[in-house]
């Protein structure tokens, strides 16, 4: 079984044509396994014809680095998106990587806005959520965030993201839309509803993916002088790190649960001194009114 991770990458495929010249079509890779990747397919008159060509992949620069790859097309596949009609099959090349893109850690809060289902028939409603964002690359992001249920934000699920990003310059607000590619549950205890969340995005213009680019080149930069190409913090260290935010505001709530609890009972206190002035009141048989109650309880009641 060869299962597929998505991916959504910017590419040229570079093949050599009938006439013997070396043509260049626009591409994405799609998804990949362990034996095979899908790109989607050119505009081309006979798509069949290319399968058993050989083929190069060329890959988008990333910090000045360019990926290439030599394999051979397999076949094809039907598939309806983004104005394509077909994917092609290639074979998997041995130093393919699916996380080429640099990625950095992150601390920015972002809105995600999703359309779900109302109680009338066929009827949608937007539902916001808010979540922090933990790793950014110019593909997609990570991000940490409490769900009402479980299934929320299921993985193929296409949302709005809203989030700021700032520079050296004046801040960058953005909203892309994005695509629900891994969902896990954090282990932070049973009653525990968080969540971290890839979202890989769509159809977003080249000036933000520039952009996008720009900021985590710089950023990853600043961060690590060494190499550019070097690997962000792991998914189990980032659990690390939240497990401690976690026990930290853990410990912030048994400070506040212990401020109620006194303001809880000085409150009781304050119902006790009442009542039993209310029952010495009436049994001398004053009648209070309520603008007069006051003045009574400055009198005795603190004493």
């Amino acid at each position: 079984m060869n299962v597929r991770q998505q991916i959504n990458r910017k590419i040229n495929l570079r093949i050599t044509s009938s006439s013997g010249e070396m043509e260049a079509y626009p591409s994405r890779i799609k998804s990949s396994g362990a034996e095979h990747l899908t790109v989607l397919a050119p505009d081309v008159r006979d798509v069949s014809a290319w399968v058993d060509q050989e083929i190069t992949i060329e890959e988008e620069p990333i910090g000045g680095i360019v990926a290439i790859y030599e394999t051979k097309v397999l076949s094809y596949e039907a598939f309806e998106e983004e104005e394509h009609d077909s994917l092609l099959i290639l074979n998997r090349p041995q130093d393919f990587e699916e996380r080429r893109s640099t990625r950095i850690d992150v601390n920015f809060p972002i809105t995600i806005r999703s359309e779900v289902k109302a109680g009338t028939v066929g009827a949608t409603e937007e539902k916001i959520e808010r979540a922090l964002a933990t790793n950014l690359s110019p593909y997609g992001l990570l991000v940490i965030l409490g769900l009402r249920q479980d299934e929320d934000l299921q993985r193929g699920q296409v949302v709005s993201l809203s989030f700021e990003l700032s520079p050296d310059s004046s801040p960058i607000i953005l909203t892309l839309n994005a695509q629900v590619s891994r969902k896990y549950k954090l282990e932070l205890g049973e009653l525990s509803t968080k969540y971290a969340i890839a979202f890989q995005f769509i159809d977003i213009s080249p000036d933000v993916e520039n952009e996008l680019m720009r900021y985590v080149f710089t950023n990853q930069v600043e961060s690590q002088e060494t190499d550019i190409e070097s690997p962000s913090i792991s998914p189990q260290e980032q659990v690390r790190l939240l497990k401690d935010e976690v026990n930290r505001l853990q410990e912030q709530l048994q400070i506040v649960n212990g401020q109620l609890k006194q303001a809880e009972e000085a409150r009781l206190r304050s119902d006790t001194i009442i009542i039993q002035l209310t029952k010495k009141l009436n049994e001398q048989g004053t009648v209070l009114s309520r603008e007069s109650w006051w003045r009574v309880w400055d009198q005795f009641g603190r004493r």
